[in-house]
């Protein structure tokens, strides 16, 4: 298989202006939306 590892930094969410990785939407959502 093809295992796949995401990470962000606190820097990342800082930009986006998140302050958890909580506030993230789930994998699948973005799965969905690159495949419509």
């Amino acid at each position: 298989g093809r295992p796949i590892l995401y990470a962000t930094t606190f820097e990342f969410l800082q930009h986006f202006g998140l302050r958890s990785m909580d506030e993230l939407p789930p994998l699948e959502e973005s799965r969905a939306d690159e495949e419509a």
